[in-house]
């Protein structure tokens, strides 16, 4: 389970959301302008995590405000429906609520009182922290089927939607915020209150997939082709890195650089892990089509300041063969704001051709 600081989404960006998606006709029920309301709202897009994983964690957060949140204990009613391919309930093979959290500081976590019944309904108690006040985002995690199994003498949980199949059904469910109660009136219910999970397929492109760099030239490829978009991959040198990941997940890529060196978790000192630079971006694949849409920063040379901030366009094409278990990455062009068309960094058929082996 991630820190929820990991997870978490901006505040803001759940404004913008809510900006979209709010229903015209909506009114709000009480008499007040929108700055004087303290909304409730959740992510109302579609999300999802690979089949693999055990638990899933979805945001509940107020939306952008002004002054303090009110103190006033809030009940908060749910409920799990829609379930395709799931079964709702408190068993570890079924599909219910594991913990709501909510964060104190950036190594500390609280727990929210919640219930959850067989039918896939319950209640969420919001209410002030001794240290932090009323929290302004809490975590639902939902505990995804799994068995526990033992592995190395430790006890180890395993999903049970992990197969060796391209599954042609769906998997998923729904999750709605059913209602709000509290003493607080200014305290409301965002009209958009549905999030739809699916679980992503690990037979298709949605995986985690290591590129093999133990020959120093596949390195130098994957440095040409990608440091025009990460000033750090560009001053790496081979003998750095220990690992390069493709985690395709629900419409977003992480292209993990993991180094050599190591650091120390900020939490627990006594923990360390390696260091890595990461490569984002929202990614859209079909038919053997694959984007990649995202951002990078330029560096001024001179003092090593931020000089702007430019978006990306990556084309490529892709084949997953499910008997090698490998997926096929030939990149066809790379443009940002400032080079494209004929100044693209490259813009050719085939202009590299990476393979990655499931992780």
């Amino acid at each position: 389970m991630k820190n929820l600081s990991n997870n978490i989404f901006s505040v803001l960006a759940l404004a913008l959301a809510f900006t979209a998606c709010v229903d015209e006709d909506f009114e709000y029920p009480q008499d007040a302008e929108s700055e004087e309301l303290f909304i409730l709202a959740l992510d109302a897009d579609e999300g999802g995590a690979l089949e693999s994983e055990t638990d899933y964690g979805l945001e509940v957060a107020f939306q952008d405000y002004f002054g303090e949140l009110p103190e006033a204990e809030v009940t908060i009613s749910f409920e799990i429906k829609d379930a395709e391919g799931l079964q709702i309930g408190p068993e570890d093979n079924q599909l219910h609520i594991k913990e709501i959290i909510y964060e104190i500081d950036d190594c500390t976590e609280g727990e929210l009182d919640f219930t959850f019944n067989a039918e896939g309904t319950g209640t969420i108690t919001l209410k002030p922290d001794p240290e932090i006040g009323m929290p302004e985002a809490f975590e639902v995690v939902f505990s995804l089927p799994y068995e526990t199994v033992m592995d190395d003498g430790e006890e180890e949980n395993e999903s049970l939607l992990e197969d060796d199949l391209e599954n042609e059904d769906d998997r998923g469910f729904v999750f709605e915020i059913t209602g709000i109660t509290s003493d607080e009136e200014s305290i409301v219910l965002s009209p958009v209150a549905e999030f739809e999970y699916i679980v992503l397929d690990n037979e298709k492109i949605t995986a985690e997939w290591e590129l093999d760099i133990s020959e120093e030239a596949v390195f130098d490829q994957f440095k040409e082709a990608f440091s025009p978009i990460n000033a750090d991959l560009a001053e790496l040198d081979y003998s750095e890195v220990n690992a390069i990941k493709f985690e395709f997940q629900f419409e977003e890529l992480a292209i993990k650089i993991e180094l050599i060196e190591e650091e120390a978790d900020e939490c627990d000192p006594t923990d360390f892990s390696n260091k890595e630079i990461e490569i984002e971006a929202e990614y859209g694949a079909e038919d053997g089509e694959l984007e990649l849409e995202g951002s990078y920063l330029v560096f001024n040379e001179g003092d090593g300041e931020v000089e702007a901030e430019l978006d990306f366009i990556l084309q490529a094409t892709y084949e997953v063969s499910l008997s090698e278990e490998r997926l096929t990455i030939s990149l066809q062009s790379l443009e940002d704001e400032d080079n494209f068309n004929e100044e693209a960094y490259y813009n050719r058929e085939n202009a590299y051709t990476f393979n990655l082996n499931r992780d």
